[in-house]
């Protein structure tokens, strides 16, 4: 099917083409076209750039307030707050009695 001309389609180009001057193709076209390009790519690149700086350092921060909190809160933390494994592995020299096979003469010795 050929292609007919259509005055609506036509008038839509005449407008684009006032709207949207062609830009003059001179010695200086190209570099300056690439200077706009490289100034948009760094200045997103620059904001990313700033954005995963910003999250690095807080998340630094983080973990040394973290690790701080975690060392204070440790030495400070009373018996009842020691969760079960801990408990446990403080509690293991009266448990590896048991696996000793110590005759019963001695268990009386030892309490």
């Amino acid at each position: 099917m050929p292609f007919q001309d259509d005055p609506e389609l036509d008038g839509l180009f005449v407008r684009y083409r006032e709207a949207v001057p062609d830009p003059e193709a001179g010695p200086e076209f190209m570099p300056k076209l690439w200077q706009a390009i490289e100034a948009r790519r760094n200045f997103g690149l620059l904001r990313w750039k700033r954005w995963t700086g910003a999250f690095v350092s807080a998340s630094l921060a983080l973990c040394a307030v973290f690790t701080l909190a975690l060392f204070v809160v440790d030495r400070q933390q009373p018996a009842h707050m020691y969760s079960y494994v801990e408990i446990l592995n403080d509690d293991s020299a009266t448990d590896t009695l048991a696996y000793a096979h110590v005759p019963p003469a001695a268990e009386e010795e030892v309490k």
